[in-house]
């Protein structure tokens, strides 16, 4: 169990200094395709437990805007259903520019993806009971990290050479997705609100 957690923190950094060189480092562990879905569960219950974790430790008047939020289940539920969606971007939309991926490979970058940004959660976390004036500049550093980490990952999968086309590429689909979903939603927005 030790060396699964210092196996897991090494390449925890490793990924934050060369995305592109951990993403070749998951790839080659070569999971089968149960142990990629077992930890897309693993990592979407861990993943509401911290978001709720991180709710109660709001102010009580920001707590009383949140009713009516996901229990946890539903959160987790939420969590996973997004990360398949971000895999499957990520697949669909790198091979239609010629990338090489496969979906199970997507998969578990997304996952590990996820992972390690849980743990950038619990730094923030950390911060915002001991340092509250920090905040605000890891939120920032938190994003930059999610891009960083997302057009590595995404460039290693498809074998890109351009991390910059492959920022504009992510950046393209997020918007492009947003304006899909608002779209979808908006008859049942508009229901909701004539009922």
């Amino acid at each position: 169990m030790d060396n699964l957690v210092q196996t897991l923190w090494m390449l925890a950094k490793q990924t934050i200094a060369d995305p592109r060189l951990a993403a070749r480092q998951v790839l080659a562990a070569q999971l089968p395709m149960a142990a990629r879905w077992m930890a897309l569960a693993l990592t979407a219950i861990l993943s509401a437990l911290l978001l709720h974790v991180s709710l109660t430790l709001l102010p009580v008047a920001d707590q009383q805007m949140l009713f009516g939020f996901p229990a946890p289940f539903e959160s987790a539920l939420a969590q996973g259903g997004i990360l398949v969606l971000m895999a499957a971007l990520a697949y669909g939309v790198g091979r239609w520019r010629g990338g090489r991926g496969s979906f199970a490979d997507a998969l578990i970058l997304m996952v590990w993806w996820q992972a390690v940004l849980l743990g950038f959660q619990l730094v923030q976390i950390a911060a915002l009971l001991l340092f509250p004036v920090a905040t605000n500049l890891l939120g920032l550093a938190g994003l930059v990290l999610v891009f960083w980490l997302l057009t590595g990952f995404i460039a290693e999968l498809h074998g890109f050479s351009s991390p910059g086309l492959v920022l504009v590429g992510i950046i393209a689909t997020l918007v492009a997705a947003a304006i899909l979903a608002s779209l979808l939603l908006m008859p049942f927005m508009s229901a909701g609100m004539g009922g």
